[in-house]
């Protein structure tokens, strides 16, 4: 599907988005990006990947990531 080939990858534009506000060091825009998006539907679709991933690396790397995410948003939501 040509669509599919020129998609972008969702969680990779996410996830570099949230680096920028990280670097910038905006604590509010991340608290409001975190909640408002990554953390809505980023966990689920990881856990959601995982009976797909093929190899023990992709495997633990989903869970990695999952946890990750859920972590940092706690501590972002805590300070």
């Amino acid at each position: 599907n040509f669509t599919e080939i020129l998609s972008p990858d969702h969680i990779a534009i996410e996830t570099g988005f949230m680096e920028n506000l990280i670097l910038s060091q905006d604590s509010v825009s991340q608290k409001e990006f975190m909640s408002q998006f990554l953390i809505t539907w980023a966990p689920l679709y990881l856990l959601g990947l995982k009976p797909h991933a093929k190899t023990p690396f992709y495997q633990d790397f989903l869970d990695f990531a999952t946890e990750f995410i859920i972590s940092d948003y706690g501590y972002i939501i805590n300070t």
